[in-house]
């Protein structure tokens, strides 16, 4: 049966990489090595000028590969075909992603379709999974992560030859809408704390352990793993900077870890401003009296994970009464970061604003339309305030 074989050891970006080192540098590698279904090793490999010229090489090596008779004739199981692709194949995702990857595809897809074979698997087949997810109440997000794990697993099965087309990408998701309000000013989107809200926050938190990673969403905009990964290292009281460079995340099987940030952006350097000095100093003596290395540990003073300091966030919401008890338009921790944003674009310079590109460098973001679009939001009071010049 043909199978990918395994990847050069000593390269950690798989079978497409930059060359950092030697003549070469500053090109694209690209190494195919699969195993034939007699037995014997098929391999291609090469440079080229460009990551995209690369990609197609390598792509083109795979179709050549399928057309030469490495493809296999007993077909796995799309249970069993994903699970290879967990275990051995999936070799440029990051571990959080294939956990996340494996999360859904046990608990959304293996029970559905896990039995029917890969060749045998038809659109209809994932336009009825997808309309099951969405009509069981599961939302757009379970139906949206379930079908990113399962068409990943589909990529991989086209480029090895064991299925002529990519299924996944012929279906589509039911589009949701914005549900009716049912409370006045309920916004869609991301939840914007007014100032009011924001410092019953603070005070709810002062003298808690999740006071530093409230503090540092709303005046850093900083996202709750950066946070929590956070280390007085990176402070720099004599700059006035603070240094993002981690982010705390469970590794299944590892537990937690400190890993490296969403995207190069995603590294940071940000100043401190003048009214979270004093606090971010007293903190720094309070951690050097337990000498503890971290700005937002847990309660033995060690990393604390993501998904722990969500449920204390949410504690300490209902208890300032940020949240509300129908648990309606929540507050999550992300939203500090959108109120952040969302206040320097609308409020901050006398009401001018600040230029997309500062929020997109603040943000750490790759580009200006993920800032724009997903974390800018317009207050009731923005929109008041705008209306208020008609005359």
């Amino acid at each position: 049966m043909a199978r990918l074989a395994k990847y050069p050891s000593n390269k950690k970006t798989s079978n497409l990489y930059e060359i950092k080192t030697g003549k070469e540098v500053g090109r694209w590698r690209w190494d195919v090595r699969l195993v034939k279904q007699d037995g014997s090793v098929y391999r291609k490999a090469g440079t080229k000028g460009t990551e995209s010229e690369a990609r197609k090489a390598r792509d083109a090596a795979f179709t050549d590969f399928n057309v030469k008779g490495g493809r296999a004739s007993a077909g796995y199981t799309v249970k069993e075909w994903c699970e290879l692709c967990l275990e051995t194949l999936f070799t440029e995702q990051k571990p959080t992603t294939k956990y996340a990857y494996g999360h859904w595809l046990k608990t959304r897809v293996y029970n559905r379709i896990g039995a029917v074979k890969l060749d045998q698997l038809t659109p209809e087949n994932l336009q009825m999974l997808w309309t099951e997810l969405q009509s069981d109440g599961e939302g757009a997000s379970v139906a949206l992560r379930t079908r990113v794990a399962l068409n990943a697993c589909l990529t991989l099965a086209v480029r090895n030859g064991h299925i002529d087309r990519h299924i996944g990408r012929l279906t589509t998701l039911k589009k949701s809408h914005a549900p009716i309000a049912d409370h006045e000013g309920d916004t869609p989107g991301k939840r914007i704390l007014t100032t009011k809200e924001q410092q019953d926050l603070l005070k709810q938190a002062e003298g808690t352990i999740m006071y530093m990673p409230i503090l540092l969403g709303l005046k850093f905009g900083l996202r709750l793993g950066e946070c929590l990964g956070l280390h007085w290292k990176d402070v720099d009281f004599a700059k006035q900077v603070i240094r993002v460079r981690g982010q705390v995340q469970r590794i299944y099987g590892k537990g937690k870890e400190i890993t490296t940030l969403k995207t190069e952006n995603s590294v940071r350097q940000l100043p401190i401003p003048a009214s979270v000095l004093d606090d971010l100093k007293q903190a720094c003596e309070r951690s050097k009296a337990t000498e503890c290395a971290i700005v937002c540990p847990n309660s033995i003073g060690t990393l604390m994970t993501p998904q722990e300091a969500a449920v204390k966030f949410k504690r300490i919401a209902k208890d300032a009464k940020v949240n509300r008890e129908d648990k309606k338009g929540d507050a999550t921790h992300h939203d500090l970061r959108a109120t952040f944003l969302s206040f320097l674009a609308n409020v901050a310079n006398d009401g001018h604003g600040v230029r997309p590109s500062v929020l997109m460098r603040l943000a750490g973001h790759s580009k200006i339309d993920t800032t724009m679009r997903f974390y800018v939001r317009a207050t009731e009071s923005d929109l008041e305030e705008a209306m208020a010049f008609i005359q």
